[in-house]
């Protein structure tokens, strides 16, 4: 039997000024190491995607949402050597500049217009996601 689908779930956390929140990943983490990423996750089995959305994001970034306050934005399927993946892309607007909390699993945090964290990233998958999000004008608060 080949490996089971699973889901990971990106929270976009944008402001006022159009910054998104942006996580740099841990130098030693085994997926993508020092990457500048969102906050997000693997949904756990039977786990609700939103729930999981929220979850991750107050794992992550130590910041807590209310469930009307995510709207999934873009979705992307895919594999790797772990199997099937789905890619769940959620959006949150924030006034200013909410205290952040990091976890263990990043370095640091900054919050960037997109063009200069489409700049950084390097992982495809997000950059796809931000192009089409920038075409649709979903990241206009």
């Amino acid at each position: 039997m080949g490996a089971q689908p699973f889901a990971i779930v990106k929270v976009l956390v944008v402001n006022d000024a159009g910054e998104m929140l942006a996580l740099k990943r841990d130098p030693n983490d085994v997926n993508r190491p020092g990457e500048w990423d969102f906050p997000g996750g693997n949904v756990d089995p039977g786990e609700d995607l939103i729930q999981a959305a929220l979850r991750e994001t107050q794992e992550e970034a130590g910041l807590d949402f209310a469930l009307d306050d995510l709207k999934l934005v873009y979705g992307a399927t895919g594999t790797n050597p772990k199997g099937s993946i789905t890619w769940l892309f959620f959006r949150t607007f924030v006034k200013g500049r909410p205290a952040v909390k990091i976890s263990h699993e990043h370095t640091e945090y900054t919050w960037l217009a997109v063009p200069v964290f489409l700049e950084r990233c390097v992982h495809e998958r997000h950059k796809q996601a931000l192009n089409y999000l920038l075409e649709q004008h979903l990241l206009d608060a």
